[in-house]
């Protein structure tokens, strides 16, 4: 498929010592072509784990939070599919307090994520990392089906 636009802003999957977590950093203003190659990036990492165990992602926003309507429709439309064919179980969002947009990225994502399962934003890693676990550790205490 060819891109009518260039990707703007940038994404990458920085490793994780925490099992089940993807960690996905994305430096934005971004759009929709942004967000599909992110896709392709957490697609390929959750494609490493376990199938039948729990998944989380974090991503973590740097310098600018601004995104299109297409690119946060784009987002939700992923996680949708993650959660009805992978065991991807909470996403948590780490919006620093000086980050451009971060009080309107907050709205967007509240709006966006309605209704597909466990999802905060934090304005830090360290405050997002345990409430991840948590998500994890009930989900494996409680498998589906």
């Amino acid at each position: 498929m060819s891109r009518l636009f260039p990707r703007h802003g940038d994404a990458w999957i920085i490793p994780s010592d925490h099992p089940g977590i993807v960690h996905l950093h994305m430096q934005g203003p971004w759009n929709i072509e942004l967000v599909q190659y992110s896709d392709q990036l957490i697609d390929g990492q959750v494609a490493t784990l376990p199938s039948a165990r729990p998944w989380a992602l974090l991503v973590d926003i740097g310098q600018s939070g601004l995104c299109t309507p297409e690119a946060l429709r784009s987002m939700r439309q992923h996680a949708q599919n993650n959660m009805q064919t992978t065991y991807r179980v909470a996403t948590a969002w780490v919006l620093p307090q000086d980050l451009d947009g971060q009080l309107v990225l907050r709205f967007a994502f509240s709006e966006t994520y309605a209704g597909l399962g466990a999802m905060r934003i934090f304005t830090t890693i360290e405050e997002a990392l345990p409430w991840l676990q948590q998500c994890l550790d009930d989900a494996s205490d409680n498998p589906p089906g």
